[in-house]
């Protein structure tokens, strides 16, 4: 959810700089900060970063780069200011190491490697369009939990296609 609401950000940053009049330029602008706020308030660290891609990407091909900042700088103060600490406190794990990861973190990260063995043992033909899901008991050594995805499109589409 928050890497799609973070794809809309500069889809409606290009309706509202193309907006025939104030009230739907005003409108468009008014929508693309609730579509980032709902993308923040997902708590979810890649969309925290997808949020950070967004803005480099914004000022790289912005024209008036002082205007990019401080508009971005402003409206980035009003949405982290309703942000509660348990937000700055998930923020902040993005660069844990080892033991400190939570459990969200060494999930995927499992997942993630699961994927990656599903292909080295099938490299051409990977285990099947969907197979993830049904190979994945045979591959899980460790935790014997219920099956999950993979969280990656592209470690789910290696593990089945190889």
């Amino acid at each position: 959810v928050a890497l799609g609401m973070m794809m809309l950000v500069p889809m409606l940053m290009a309706l509202a700089q193309t907006a025939t009049n104030k009230w739907e330029r005003a409108l468009h602008y008014f929508v693309l900060v609730g579509v980032a706020y709902r993308g923040l308030s997902t708590y979810s660290r890649g969309g925290f970063l997808a949020g950070g891609a967004v803005f480099v990407f914004t000022l790289w091909r912005s024209q008036h780069k002082v205007r990019t900042i401080l508009s971005t700088a402003i409206v980035l103060t009003a949405l982290f200011a309703v942000m509660p600490q348990k937000f700055w406190d998930r923020m902040q794990t993005i660069t844990a190491e080892g033991d400190q990861r939570d459990a969200s973190q060494q999930s995927r990260l499992y997942f993630w490697g699961l994927a990656e063995q599903m292909a080295n043992d099938h490299p051409l033909t990977g285990v099947g369009p969907n197979g993830f899901r049904f190979a994945y008991p045979r591959y899980d050594t460790e935790t014997g939990e219920a099956m999950r995805a993979t969280h990656s499109s592209s470690f789910g589409t290696l593990a089945d296609l190889g």
